[in-house]
């Protein structure tokens, strides 16, 4: 495989590839030892697959795709100005319940969308019925494809796994033969921030040396008369030394030189050693890429602008973070999977409500200025907390104060409602209080 990208290359650039050394390999066999991704200024590769390793990445990409994948998604029917599920139509089993007899519908959506946070791009093949309705999604993996342009100027794929023959699909507007979901304009935010990410993987790489080292600073080991010291005899020493002392599990073991030698430690200031600064700094900057609020990947330690109180910096997170997946994802369906008759009947949408529930107080209380207001009936409400409709349809009446009229009713056609009954001590006070001004005026 490597050799084949190298000669690829070059039948690419059109010439021979200038020669290199083991000191400084052509950039050509540096990218392909490293998928593509050269070295970054921290001395370490960082591609998509490599990058899943930082837990902050791993994380953060995966609250976005689970997500997606919790939230339902149903086919709706559009009807004047209302939109009904319509569980008859082709595609609600596959973006509900099964997205192919290998793949959940929740395992599809989290898959495709973890490939494109970390891609750019995710792909599915579209299988599909001799009517042209979609029968199974399969997902496949953005590493093994590429896309370009065909001499009739649209779009091919080309599918290469690694384990058999390539296929290649070429986009029709009649029947899309790939499900093709983009985020970013299809580019990939590992490879956009390479270097940031890069720091963050080589400071783990750098605990975990330093705790492999038994956590302990640097040191040398010193000869009071260096001539007497052979190479041979510095090698073995070291050999020793590390299999005696190196790694967690030999730490503070107490250590015995030969004669003539002594153990000087290098000291490393307290600011070098603190690097556990720079990981949180990595973790905030995984979280600004791909616009996480922190306390959704457990990071607590400071407080956030996303609103106050949990529930506001979750409806935050729904509204600035998720709002724009669930709209690529409905666009992309309608585009890939809908047909032209069914574009115009038909929709996808995600059930936000899931989301945005709150607690069970508020949740409640919304309801209720819903329900006497005349906006949901019994039944509807029922259906938002997972309850079933009530017997006999008693649910489907809509309740209204009564003395709601519309606001260019004529008075004499509003309810004749009976003013209240006055209090008979007020109505005593009022007399005496009229007695009172009648005699002022007499007396005058």
């Amino acid at each position: 495989m490597i050799f084949d990208r190298l000669l690829e290359q070059r039948m690419v650039t059109g010439g021979p590839t200038p020669a290199g050394t083991l000191a400084n390999p052509i950039p050509e066999l540096t990218q392909a030892l490293t998928d593509g991704a050269p070295f970054a200024a921290a001395g370490v590769s960082i591609n998509e697959r490599t990058a899943e390793g930082i837990p902050a990445v791993y994380a953060t990409v995966r609250v976005i795709a689970e997500t997606v994948g919790q939230v339902p998604l149903k086919v709706y029917r559009k009807s004047d100005a209302n939109k009904y599920p319509d569980p008859t139509h082709p595609l609600y089993p596959l973006l509900h319940d099964e997205a192919n007899p290998e793949t959940t519908a929740q395992e599809f959506r989290e898959n495709l969308t973890g490939h494109a946070a970390l891609w750019g791009n995710a792909y599915a093949e579209i299988e599909r019925r001799k009517s042209g309705t979609v029968k199974a999604l399969w997902p496949l993996h953005p590493g093994c494809m590429s896309v370009d342009r065909g001499p009739d100027n649209r779009l091919r794929y080309t599918y290469a796994p690694p384990d058999g023959p390539a296929k290649t699909y070429h986009w029709d507007p009649l029947a899309t033969p790939i499900f093709h979901l983009r985020y970013n304009g299809g580019r990939s935010p590992i490879r956009m921030l390479r270097e940031s990410l890069a720091t963050a993987k080589a400071l783990e790489i750098f605990a975990a040396t330093l705790f492999g080292n038994g956590a302990r600073p640097g040191g040398v080991i010193q000869s009071k008369d260096p001539i007497k010291i052979t190479k041979p005899q510095i090698d073995e020493l070291r050999r020793q030394w590390n299999e005696l002392h190196r790694g967690p599990g030999n730490a503070h073991k107490i250590a015995v030189l030969p004669p003539g030698l002594q153990w000087q430690a290098v000291g490393m200031p307290l600011e070098d050693a603190q690097f556990a600064e720079l990981l949180n700094l990595q973790i905030e900057q995984a979280a600004r890429i791909w616009r996480v609020p922190l306390f959704m990947i457990q990071a607590m330690e400071k407080t956030s602008t996303w609103g106050t109180g949990i529930e506001q910096m979750a409806i935050g997170f729904v509204n600035f973070t998720m709002s724009p997946w669930f709209t690529r994802w409905q666009q992309t369906i309608a585009r890939d999977l809908l047909t032209y008759k069914s574009f115009e009947t038909h929709e996808a949408l995600f059930v936000l409500f899931a989301l945005m529930r709150g607690d069970f107080k508020s949740l409640n209380d919304a309801l209720q200025v819903q329900r006497q207001n005349g906006i949901i009936n019994a039944d509807e409400w029922r259906e938002l907390v997972d309850m079933n409709e009530q017997a006999d349809g008693q649910g489907q009446t809509y309740w209204r104060p009564a003395n709601y009229v519309p606001a260019d009713t004529p008075v004499a056609d509003q309810p004749n409602v009976a003013p209240p009954a006055a209090d008979p001590a007020a109505r005593a006070a009022i007399a005496v209080l009229e007695q009172r001004i009648a005699e002022l005026a007499a007396a005058r």
